[in-house]
């Protein structure tokens, strides 16, 4: 993805060079997303090792949707197997730790989201949280947990998240998905 992402940096200082003007809100702004996302071209493995080398060959809506709004996509995070336990650990990608206490889980699904924030690797990261209640949910216990001072979440309803665009075998956890980008200052 790195070599993309720095490819569509240069058409978009061209765009503007050229135009003087931006593709939109998020011109230029590097952004990570969860590797929940479909991305053309990339795996969306969710942690399952039989969807390795499986590239999806359409994008989440959403990535339409930020990519349309000037984003560049530069990282896919780490998840954990099939999305469901509160930690980021699986057995292609190994075990996201909090990068202020490797000792310490970086958070739920999005914990790979959390951590690359905390570390001060992205500006802006894109997760999913499927909790209804305080325990399970993936943005609120990557917020509390790792990013202490900087603690930004917007949770949209279920309905207003697409579901289009998730890998095969996450259904129950797309159709449950609430979208929710986490900012550091």
């Amino acid at each position: 993805m790195f070599d993309k992402a720095i490819a569509r940096a240069r058409q978009l200082d061209e765009y503007h060079r050229k135009t003087g003007r931006t593709k939109g809100p998020f011109h230029g702004l590097p952004i990570s997303i969860k590797d929940n996302f479909n991305v053309i071209g990339h795996d969306s493995t969710v942690g399952f090792t039989s969807l390795v080398n499986d590239p999806a060959t359409y994008n989440s809506t959403l990535i339409d949707l930020l990519l349309d709004a000037g984003a560049v996509l530069y990282v896919k995070t780490n998840v954990p197997t099939a999305m469901m336990i509160a930690e980021s650990v699986n057995n292609l990608f190994g075990r996201t730790v909090n990068p202020r206490n490797r000792n310490l889980t970086s958070g739920g699904s999005s914990g790979g989201e959390s951590a690359l924030i905390a570390f001060g690797a992205s500006r802006l990261g894109v997760g999913t949280d499927i909790g209804k209640t305080r325990s399970s949910s993936s943005v609120r216990i990557r917020s509390n947990r790792v990013i202490e001072e900087a603690r930004y979440a917007f949770l949209p309803h279920a309905q207003a998240s697409s579901q289009l665009g998730h890998p095969r075998g996450v259904s129950l956890t797309s159709k449950l998905a609430l979208v929710s980008p986490a900012k550091r200052p």
